[in-house]
């Protein structure tokens, strides 16, 4: 397991394509993450940087 953008998905390119067959919501979990806080921190940066245009 893995922070959001560091482990093996392309989550830029699924983000992508979920967004242009109309996906309105993402989901993503992150189990026994050593330092949870830390986990959140780098996650939301990470997909606030890949986020779609709105």
């Amino acid at each position: 397991m893995a922070d959001a953008g560091e482990g093996v998905l392309d989550l830029d390119e699924i983000l992508k394509v979920a967004t242009m067959t109309g996906t309105e919501h993402f989901h993503l979990e992150r189990d026994l993450a050593p330092d949870p806080d830390q986990t959140l921190e780098s996650s939301y940066q990470y997909l606030s940087s890949i986020a779609p245009a709105e």
